[in-house]
């Protein structure tokens, strides 16, 4: 008789559920879409997918595009509009007479320069909501360089407000050498006190621009525009420190036009359009990768 071979040991029954199991994750790991920059907009609040999601966000959007338009009209009011009526930046002799004359108009250059302030406060907290999700960083640092701005803004429009007391402790007489003397003082304050806040109203549209263009929530001309204005705001500052004849150059006059271009593009996009919510490709994060069979 053939010797006894030894038995190889029965294999283990495969449960009839592992394929099943292993198919399933493999389809699930399929259907599920990549993360793109278009689904992070539309989950801004953290919350899943969703047209009440999607309504939210823009809503997120059109806030930050009317908060945006409140800083632009108080600003051309009180930083261009008023001046300019009041001969701010003329002889201080010019400057008393009309303050003089009108001073209920200066009284609300110095109230819509507050709420400027403030409103510019909020601003950027309603901006990280919406830019934060791509780029932490540059949206941090905008809200930093728009905070850092406002005290030194208040300093400004306190040595504004200044030329009232002035007035009215020595007297509103025009040809009055103290008078003229303590006005030259406040406005040679108020304007420095500009000049140094307008170095943070250039810094802060960097990444602005930056973020405008990483999500394509908004039009990547705006972006540009944002960027190229946010220099020429630093370049405005130090070319008016380090050169005593730069407002007569060609340069002064262009400088800041790009600023004002972007921003009032950008917050007329965001309260008429809100935010896009689709976004190319290329920022989109990698898919999971798909694991075999259990």
């Amino acid at each position: 008789m053939p010797p006894n071979r030894a038995q190889p040991p029965p294999r283990p029954r495969q449960s009839s559920l592992a394929p099943v199991v292993g198919t399933r994750y493999i389809v699930a790991n399929r259907a599920r879409p990549p993360a793109t920059a278009g689904s992070l907009a539309r989950t801004l609040d953290g919350s899943p997918h969703g047209d009440a999601r999607v309504t939210n966000a823009q809503n997120i959007a059109r806030l930050a595009g009317l908060l945006y338009l409140i800083v632009v009209v108080t600003g051309i009011f009180s930083l261009a509009y008023v001046p300019s009526q009041l001969a701010l930046g003329e002889a201080p002799t010019l400057a008393v007479s009309k303050i003089t004359a009108s001073p209920a108009l200066f009284r609300w250059g110095l109230a819509s320069f507050l709420v400027e302030q403030v409103v510019f406060l909020i601003l950027p907290l309603v901006l990280f909501r919406i830019f934060s999700p791509f780029g932490r960083i540059a949206a941090w640092l905008m809200v930093a360089f728009a905070a850092a701005s406002v005290p030194v803004s208040l300093v400004a429009l306190a040595q504004r407000a200044s030329i009232l007391d002035s007035i009215a402790t020595v007297g509103p007489v025009v040809g009055d050498a103290t008078t003229q003397a303590l006005v030259l003082l406040s406005l040679k304050q108020y304007a420095n006190g500009i000049l140094a806040a307008s170095l943070f109203w250039g810094l802060w549209l960097l990444p602005l621009g930056y973020l405008t263009l990483r999500s394509c929530l908004v039009p990547k001309i705006l972006g540009a525009m944002l960027i190229v204005g946010g220099l020429g705001y630093v370049v405005d500052v130090f070319g008016q420190i380090i050169s005593a004849s730069y407002s007569s150059t060609t340069l002064a006059a262009y400088a800041l036009l790009p600023a004002a271009v972007g921003e009032i593009g950008f917050c007329m996009w965001l309260v008429i359009v809100g935010t896009r919510s689709n976004s190319p490709p290329n920022h989109s994060p990698k898919p999971p990768p798909i694991r075999g069979v259990i």
